[in-house]
Order: C-alpha cells, then sequence, then structure tokens
C-alpha cells in the first residue's frame, strides 16, 4: 500500500486533496503567525474585508498562496528600531526619512499594529548611498552627516533624502570603522549648503533688537509698531514658528527714516538735535523712553533741516 500512489498531490485522486483555501484558524496553524496579526496583515492587503473584522476565524477563507505570500513578506520583515540600528541614525532620525517616503512600511497601517519594513529595501537603500565610495579623511568641507546638518541648518535626514533624489552628489566614506550605517557618510558642507541655504526669511524678534540694539521691551513695541511687515517661519530642525519682520519691509522703512543716534553722528549733539528739530515742527515718526537709538526720523525731514541750518 506504502508504493501506492494515493496522495493528495497523486493523479490518483486527481490531485483532490490539495489545499487551495484557508481559514484564519487553519492558517495560523501551519504558519504560526497568530490569528489576529494575520487578519490585520490580510486586511491591509484587502484580502480580508473591513466588515469581517469580526467575523470568527474559521469563517474567514482566503487562498493559501495569497496566505504564503503575505506570511513570507511578513517574516522578511524589520520593524523602526532594527532599521535605525542597521542605518547608523537616531530614531528622530529615522522616523522622519519614513514619514519623507524613503522607505514605506510594507505592514503597520491598521490600528495597533507594529509598522513593519522590507528588509531588501532597507539593504537596497545602504547600497544605493554608500556601496564603492572612496574613502576619504574630513576636511573643512568633507564632513560627516551629523556636522553637515549642524552648520546647514536643516536636518540630516533633509541630507538623506538629498542624496536619495540626486541632489547631493558627493559622498565619500569615513575611515573610521567604528562607524555604522550613514553615520560613516561624507559630504561637502559647501553642496549641503547651496541646497539647504534656507531664504532669509527676515528678522526674528532677537535678531531684531540686536540688529537695532534695543532692549526686549522697546524692541518688540517698535517691531509691533505697524512700520513693517510681520511673517511666520518655520524653525529647519525643530519645526518651531516664529514671527519675523520680512527683510524687504526692514530694508524700505530704513532707507526712508534714520535714528536720530544716526542722524546726529558727526554733526551736533542728539539732545540739540531733537530740540531744533522740535522747534521745526519736525517730530520723529516712532520714539520710545526718549532714547536717541530708538526715535526715528524721516531721512528727507532731517536733510531738508540741515541744508537751512548749516
Amino acid at each position: 500500500m506504502a508504493a501506492l500512489p494515493i496522495g493528495p498531490e497523486d493523479a490518483f485522486i486527481g490531485g483532490g486533496g490539495t489545499r487551495r483555501w484557508h481559514s484564519l484558524h487553519t492558517a495560523m496553524r501551519e504558519t504560526g503567525v497568530h490569528s489576529v496579526t494575520l487578519r490585520k496583515i490580510l486586511m491591509e492587503r484587502g484580502l480580508v474585508a473591513q466588515a469581517d473584522r469580526k467575523t470568527s476565524d474559521n469563517k474567514i477563507m482566503v487562498k493559501v498562496a495569497d496566505i504564503d505570500d503575505a506570511v513570507a513578506a511578513y517574516r522578511s520583515s524589520i520593524d523602526i528600531k532594527t532599521i535605525v540600528d542597521r542605518l547608523g541614525v537616531s530614531m528622530p532620525t529615522g522616523q522622519q526619512i519614513i514619514r519623507m517616503g524613503v522607505l514605506t512600511p510594507i505592514y503597520g497601517t491598521e490600528k495597533d499594529m507594529k509598522a513593519k519594513f522590507s528588509e531588501n529595501a532597507v539593504n537596497k537603500l545602504l547600497d544605493d548611498l554608500m556601496l564603492d565610495l572612496e574613502e576619504q579623511d574630513e576636511n573643512d568641507d568633507i564632513v560627516s552627516l551629523d556636522y553637515a546638518f549642524k552648520r546647514a541648518g536643516c536636518r540630516i535626514s533633509d541630507i538623506i533624502v538629498g542624496m536619495v533624489n540626486g541632489g547631493i552628489a558627493k559622498r565619500y566614506l569615513s575611515k573610521d570603522p567604528t562607524k555604522i550605517g550613514f553615520a560613516r557618510l561624507l559630504v561637502s558642507l559647501c553642496e549641503v549648503k547651496a541646497e539647504f541655504a534656507p531664504e532669509s526669511p527676515g528678522l526674528k524678534r532677537h535678531e531684531f533688537a540686536r540688529t537695532l540694539g534695543l532692549d526686549r521691551a522697546t524692541a518688540m513695541a517698535f517691531f509691533e509698531s505697524g512700520f513693517f511687515k510681520i511673517g511666520h517661519s518655520e524653525g529647519r530642525v525643530n519645526r518651531r514658528a516664529h514671527d519675523t519682520v520680512t527683510q524687504e519691509s526692514f530694508d524700505a522703512f530704513f532707507r526712508e527714516h534714520a535714528s536720530l543716534a544716526e542722524l546726529a553722528r558727526g554733526w551736533m549733539q542728539p539732545s540739540k538735535l531733537r530740540t531744533g528739530l522740535t522747534r521745526a515742527s519736525i517730530l520723529p515718526v516712532w520714539a520710545c523712553r526718549e532714547r536717541r537709538i530708538a526715535t526715528f526720523y524721516r531721512r528727507s525731514d532731517v536733510e531738508a533741516y540741515r541744508g537751512r541750518n548749516c
């Protein structure tokens, strides 16, 4: 009897014993993957309907081939902790490059399911950015990603995405063998700055005060005086929002106006110039605490006054 062709794959019974469908219960029993996880995986793949979320395991039927494909991909996937260790980056950087689309989860869109990624995709990313690169010592321009992002005012993830997209072409490897993954990558600081140097959003509040040499209270009152266009910018690293005076409105104001201190310089004492201007009915457009560096006149008014009194 042992020699007779009576197995499920044999033509003796026409292959009728070959399993073509699994219930979630039999799939769990044969694959060792819990039915709860299987259900979520198959729902993500569209093989189990959302309406069957609470249907009994024994009543959900899926093709064996689909089960095998899903389980094989699941078993070869890795989580984000493994990814950041492999890439040699911090967890926030790893999360950022995922949000920026460098790596896409193959599982984990279902609620309460841990995101998993293709190990092959991670290996390909490493190969694409690091394979066959020349080793080089660091210098003033050829620097690590960690140094480059601090000097360029961007994020490490921005640089990585720039390399993936081809925006940053010059890459090298550090000769330090203790560095792992992207921590070993070197880039041209000049190139990174050129790629990521942000356009000047204007002057933040503290920059406005420092530029004019004003104390904070005076500077904030002048900042909000209505003479300047107020914009908003977002930090490239911490993404915090900031109020700014636009550079255009700042420059425009000081083309037409100047402080009492500037106007009096090399001519007369600021107090005497203030007195003379007041007697001539020339008043400041803005003044605070009677300070000469915080009192501003129209240049044309003062130039006309000076022409009459020189």
